[in-house]
């Protein structure tokens, strides 16, 4: 049972075998949109986090206009966006852009399914079919009079592949990527990481272990990184803060988990069970220059530089001079990098491990390649990869 959530089903709708898809999905799903620039370093996305054994689909997690979280809360806003394989039915990882924090309570919801996921009626010449695309319940959809005609669980798993399907024998439980402790304030915010393009199976004696490390990552996230903690609920995108602020400040994410590839293997109604769930975070921080460092303290500071070289020293391991990405007008303003990484084997005895990201990405590479010609694991591609840099390195901060 997913620990904190009510699993109130107002729809079942019983599926109980395959049905061949009437046309192939198209790859690159919300790709060309654009969605992922805003929750990505330098918009520029992960590199090398997948192989040929793959066939992913790219997801814009916002809700469906035709489900009720939709009506409720709009359904043009991205909260964040997945890379999901459709041969596994599995997420790949999920990325995100932190610029406010609200409290850690979860909601109450069902779950979501991805509606451009769903296979389309093939009666319906496809130049007619108007595209679906976002999160709604079992309860919103419209389709499910007819077995055949409405094959949802194709290429994503479904609530009752947990819910229905997983025997008493079997510890697993549904566990997020990108967590809802981990959002804004807006409620809206928190429903969103509660699509099943946003999950995966781990063995519930890891689960307390690994919320506490994310609840670790919080308190970075408030204390180290200096997110915001907004309780203003009226504010329809935390983080739009005004250019005029000396001090800005975004934790962006990238959380995922490393198949189970050879063998594969599955859990409850053919839901894959991944080796290892990981998480990664990049804090980057801007401080513009203020007037005083401008015109009264250029002077001063070169006549003093020798007696502060052992001050600048403590932080030139996290400090880079660069322009802030949403902010050019401040030419030279100072940039602190902060980076991590965390991962658990899904296996019993595991404990979490945190290392640099660097670490990390060289531990995906060596799984995803396997001999295949493709490109290095890099998750922070974004301005010369710098969140990789070990100088940028602040694991240490996560030891539980």
């Amino acid at each position: 049972m997913w620990p904190g959530t009510l699993l109130s089903w107002d729809v079942i709708v019983a599926v109980n075998q395959r049905c061949r898809a009437n046309k192939p999905a198209t790859e690159a799903g919300d790709f060309a949109e654009g969605c992922w620039r805003n929750h990505v370093y330098g918009e520029r996305l992960p590199v090398g986090v997948s192989n040929k054994q793959m066939r992913t689909y790219f997801i814009c997690q916002r809700f469906a206009p035709t489900g009720r979280a939709g009506m409720t809360f709009g359904y043009k806003h991205t909260y964040f966006t997945t890379l999901y394989d459709i041969n596994l039915r599995a997420p790949v990882m999920s990325l995100v852009k932190l610029t406010s924090l609200g409290d850690d309570i979860w909601p109450e919801t069902d779950y979501f399914i991805e509606h451009g996921l769903v296979e389309t009626d093939a009666k319906m010449m496809w130049i007619f079919q108007k595209p679906r695309k976002g999160m709604l319940t079992l309860a919103d959809l419209d389709r499910c009079y007819d077995e055949q005609g409405c094959d949802l669980g194709l290429r994503q798993v479904l609530p009752q592949d947990y819910h229905n399907y997983f025997p008493e024998t079997d510890h697993y439980t549904p566990t997020h990527l990108l967590w809802p402790d981990l959002m804004p304030s807006d409620p809206s915010h928190r429903l969103s990481t509660f699509t099943l393009t946003n999950m995966a199976p781990m063995l519930i004696s890891l689960f307390k272990e690994w919320h506490a490390m994310v609840l670790k990552i919080r308190q970075f996230a408030l204390e180290q990184c200096h997110i915001p903690y907004n309780f203003d609920l009226d504010i329809k995108h935390p983080g739009q803060f005004s250019s005029h602020r000396t001090h800005k400040a975004a934790l962006y994410i990238a959380s995922g988990v490393l198949p189970n590839l050879n063998p594969v293997v599955t859990t409850g109604r053919d839901v894959h069970v991944p080796f290892m769930f990981w998480m990664s975070g990049c804090c980057v921080q801007h401080y513009a220059p203020s007037a005083s460092t401008d015109h009264g303290n250029n002077s001063s500071s070169s006549d003093n530089n020798n007696g502060d070289d052992k001050n600048n020293s403590k932080n030139k391991n996290n400090e880079v001079y660069m322009n802030w990405e949403d902010d050019t007008s401040h030419t030279g303003s100072k940039t602190n990098v902060s980076a991590f990484a965390v991962y658990i084997q899904n296996t019993k005895g595991s404990h979490v491990i945190a290392a640099p990201v660097l670490q990390l990405e060289m531990l995906l590479q060596d799984m995803y390649k396997m001999g295949q010609n493709l490109d290095d694991v890099t998750l922070f591609p974004g301005h010369d990869s710098v969140c990789s840099a070990l100088k940028h390195d602040v694991s240490p901060w996560f030891q539980l």
